[in-house]
């Protein structure tokens, strides 16, 4: 059969080189390959393939163990956790984020959020009694805050939030 190429693909990045190609051929007059229907399948199908591999290729490397650990690390943040729940990635859910899950953390104020967006820890205190939001109870601080919901830099001032919506309660 004399084969049409569908998609092709091909780059470098954090986890090393991928590339993809597909081609398509029929024993009839081959379809516009750009019709809707087809363009869309093909989307579909390339995202799905791609979040396979990257998925096992994240696997594979040997710092994801390190990234897990370190994510696993902002539980030693609270003093006195009752419970702990893990929650999907709150920011992302695709194959990047898959293996760094967000937490529910219960404390003796309630349930409070965290989990890392990017370069920043998401910190969220809506299941609290803590009713103070964040532009109130962190007035001097120069980072994203609105609601019940602040971003910590650092490790360091995750640590100095979380106190202080558990003291401020």
């Amino acid at each position: 059969m004399d084969y049409k190429q569908l998609y092709w693909e091909e780059g470098f990045g954090s986890y090393g080189g991928f590339g993809i190609e597909i081609k398509i051929a029929t024993t009839t007059e081959i379809p516009d390959l750009k019709c809707s229907g087809i363009f869309n399948a093909r989307i579909d199908a390339v995202d799905l393939i791609k979040a396979a591999v990257y998925t096992e290729m994240i696997k594979n490397d040997p710092n994801t163990p390190i990234a897990i650990e370190e994510n696993k690390e902002l539980l030693n943040l609270f003093s006195d956790p009752i419970y702990v729940e893990e929650i999907p990635n709150g920011y992302c859910d695709k194959y990047c984020c898959k293996h760094l899950p967000w937490f529910d953390v219960t404390t003796k104020i309630g349930r409070i959020k965290i989990g890392w967006r990017k370069r920043v820890i998401h910190i969220e205190w809506t299941g609290t009694k803590n009713k103070i939001n964040a532009k109130e109870l962190f007035l001097d601080e120069d980072t994203t805050k609105f609601d019940k919901i602040i971003h910590a830099w650092s490790m360091e001032k995750a640590k100095e939030y979380i106190d202080k919506i558990i003291e401020n309660t």
